[in-house]
């Protein structure tokens, strides 16, 4: 079947579901509508998507997303008001304590600290991590202080990774802040921010006195649609 008139295709501006390859020009969805080549398709739920078809074979109808809104995840985890131990040598999870979640449909584990994320796609995590008393040393230098990015419990990336470093005597204020690299994750997976270090001694990780500085990891998913 053809349109009617190709330069004026049918439009569905109040469906309740996004389009499928059965929303085709012989209307094999039963939704009333012969759809053309550059019909449009606005889906009223959630948070309202676009979509324009660009086959409508019947059966085998192609519709792509263009627009709309969509809930981001935008994620912010820190151990706000309390310290963490990072025993030397030792891959350790950090401890959040006060977790900022803007998208429900993301989930937050509070005993195994880890975010599932809801959808696919590209996402970018940052951390810091700061101990004000720290130190000396052994050996004094030739240290490492790592954080590191675990999907499903496995290690992807650093957001931070300080290598060659020692303190000789004393303590000092030590710390650092980093991203990783922009990470394909999938829906349904876990993600969760550890540190490493091997300076011989343990290493408390607290907020400085004036609270200007803290221990935290978040994750931003990047929006993206695919060009027609």
């Amino acid at each position: 079947m053809t349109c009617a008139d190709p330069n004026c295709p049918p439009n569905y501006f109040n469906a309740t579901r996004e389009p499928i390859n059965t929303d085709d020009e012989c209307d094999t969805g039963g939704v009333g509508i012969n759809f053309c080549q550059g019909s449009w398709w606005y889906d009223t739920t959630g948070d309202g998507q676009m979509y324009k078809a660009v086959d409508v074979t019947c059966n085998n109808a192609n519709w792509q997303k263009i627009g709309g809104r969509e809930a981001v995840t935008q994620f912010i985890g820190s151990l706000q008001m309390t310290t963490q131990v990072i025993p030397n040598n030792t891959v350790t999870t950090l401890a959040v304590s006060s977790v900022l979640n803007s998208n429900p449909a993301d989930s937050w584990d509070a005993i195994n600290y880890q975010l599932t994320v809801d959808k696919t796609g590209l996402y970018q995590v940052t951390s810091d991590f700061v101990a004000p008393s720290f130190g000396p040393s052994s050996p004094a230098t030739g240290r490492i202080a790592s954080m590191q990015v675990l999907v499903n419990s496995l290690f992807v990336s650093n957001t931070v990774l300080l290598t060659n470093e020692g303190i000789e005597s004393g303590t000092i204020t030590f710390g650092g802040q980093g991203a990783s690299r922009i990470l394909q994750i999938n829906s349904g997976d876990t993600i969760e921010v550890a540190m490493f270090q091997n300076f011989g001694i343990n290493m408390t990780l607290d907020d400085t006195a004036d609270g200007g500085k803290r221990n935290t990891w978040s994750v931003f998913r990047i929006c993206d649609f695919e060009p027609l």
